[in-house]
């Protein structure tokens, strides 16, 4: 519709991407049902085949470096929610290609990405590493020189407690755990309407 005039069609506009994100090369065409009998769910289906694709230069790279900012604090592209102009690129654009290859490769498992991440010898480094000279090259250890030191998260420090005081239960799995709670807290929940029955066994000291 011309001037959004109902009255006043124009040239008909086809399913398609935006060229913003397909670059210079022609926007990819959306295989539509040839029968038109779920015309909806075939433009969604043909839209995430799009973004899932092996020859989409995007998703898997946003995905791993996302990854990549949860394990260190910081990504190989340090915006991971920008990819764009401004983000500054990668630090180790070779790196970031072969995660993403590889998080493909292995049929877009997280699993194996995150044990992938982790066992590295970058992640498995000493945050008390000290070298005089990396140091006055790369003083932001943008280059991973040493691993970075991080806030351990509510759960890792409970959790760090109870192993530490050989407390910590290996069980997985089973029923909601209602550890014991804070002082004062405990008092509200009490007049509230849910029910806290906080278990004392060894169930409050499951893993987070």
């Amino acid at each position: 519709m011309i001037r959004g005039e109902y009255d006043n069609p124009g040239e008909v506009v086809e399913p398609g991407f935006l060229s913003c994100i397909t670059g210079n090369q022609d926007p990819a065409r959306i295989r539509l049902d040839p029968f038109k009998r779920w015309p909806t769910r075939s433009r969604r289906m043909a839209l995430a085949k799009w973004i899932a694709s092996a020859d989409n230069p995007m998703t898997a790279r946003v995905m791993v470096n996302r990854l990549w900012h949860w394990h260190f604090g910081r990504g190989i592209v340090e915006t991971p929610s920008d990819f764009g102009r401004l983000s500054g690129g990668p630090s180790h654009r070779e790196l970031l290609d072969w995660l993403a290859v590889e998080f493909v490769r292995n049929k877009w498992s997280l699993k194996a990405m995150h044990r992938l991440m982790v066992t590295s010898s970058t992640y498995r480094q000493s945050s008390g590493k000290d070298d005089v000279r990396a140091r006055e090259v790369d003083p932001g250890n943008r280059l991973l020189w040493r691993f970075n030191r991080r806030r351990l998260e509510a759960e890792a420090v409970r959790d760090a407690v109870l192993s530490v005081s050989g407390r910590l239960s290996g069980e997985m799995f089973g029923l909601p755990v209602f550890p014991p709670l804070p002082g004062g807290m405990e008092e509200r929940v009490k007049y509230s309407k849910s029910k806290w029955a906080t278990d004392l066994d060894e169930r409050a000291r499951k893993r987070s």
